[in-house]
């Protein structure tokens, strides 16, 4: 939840809707698996392809913006924890920590 913003990732399809009145505000097919989405920055960090990659999604409630994908290789429904400039993912056996400021 982020600035009247709800977000969610479920089975294969990420959706926003309004904190207030419970409107979808948007919805997107995603290939996916529940994965509760971190908040920084104003950014959304959200597993999909069963923990291969992390997306980074704009964070404000309106359209839906993609800002970045990267392969990280995680565990299988991970959610992901972001904390002094670093993304940290489980991997299957470790977690692994990727700097978010280089």
């Amino acid at each position: 939840i982020h600035d009247g913003a709800v977000f969610l990732a479920d089975n294969d399809v990420q959706l926003c809707f309004d904190a207030t009145n419970g409107s979808q505000r948007w919805t997107a097919p995603v290939p996916g698996s529940i994965s509760s989405p971190a908040l920084a920055d104003g950014k959304l960090f959200v597993m999909i392809n069963s923990g291969n990659n992390v997306q980074v999604l704009r964070a404000d409630g309106g359209e839906r913006v993609e800002l970045g994908k990267a392969n990280v290789k995680g565990a299988w429904v991970p959610s992901p924890t972001v904390a002094d400039g670093k993304l940290f993912v489980r991997l299957k056996d470790r977690v692994r920590c990727f700097s978010l400021t280089d």
